[in-house]
């Protein structure tokens, strides 16, 4: 025996999964599973749903008819039961992204993707600058700030700061930020300047 294999299990070949039965049941069972690992909106779960319909198709397995319909009705027993809820989605993926110095927009193109509204977007951005402290008009430079820290740019730079300016501002515009708001942290002496200037 090698490989912890005996001979008839290498002459067999790798082991073959059946394709799973899709029930309202199984359905169910999948997302709550899901949902126990990670967050997700709405649009998220019924992806996930959708993606595990496909793999079973490809596995030759038996897809009901009205697979749309209990992908719905499951996904609306969720959201009943507050197991899935985009508001509290949008808020805890929008602290997150903050704390990591996310911009508005970089925020504003993900929740989009998760399949979140605008009015909720504008709303998880406001608590979330709110919650840190940023609701005084500053949240998205102190995100700047945020994000050049924790990849040393601009005042965080220990040296060869002009040298690295261009390349600093369009780190910061490619997450996201205004022009504007790159150029004040790339071209700031520290943090609390220019907090305290604006």
């Amino acid at each position: 025996m090698a490989n912890g294999m005996n001979d008839d299990e290498k002459i067999k070949g790798p082991r073959k999964f059946s394709a799973p039965r899709l029930t309202a049941k199984s359905m169910e069972n999948a997302a709550v599973h899901y949902l126990g690992k990670f967050s997700a909106s709405t649009k998220n779960l019924r992806r996930v749903l959708q993606n595990r319909v496909l793999r079973a198709t490809r596995r030759g397995g038996e897809v009901p008819a009205n697979i749309d319909a209990i992908i719905d009705e499951v996904v609306a027993k969720l959201a009943k039961l507050q197991l899935i809820d985009d508001s509290a989605f949008a808020a805890q993926r929008t602290s997150s992204l903050r704390r990591r110095g996310g911009s508005t927009r970089q925020i504003r193109g993900k929740l989009k993707l998760a399949g979140i509204d605008n009015e909720e977007i504008d709303k998880a951005v406001d608590a979330a600058d709110a919650e840190r402290g940023d609701g005084d008009g500053k949240g998205e430079l102190r995100a700047a700030l945020r994000l050049a820290e924790r990849r040393r740019l601009g005042p965080y730079r220990p040296k060869d700061r002009a040298e690295y300016r261009q390349r600093d501002m369009a780190a910061l515009a490619r997450a996201g930020f205004s022009y504007d708001v790159a150029r004040k942290v790339t071209d700031a002496a520290d943090a609390e300047t220019l907090l305290s200037d604006e």
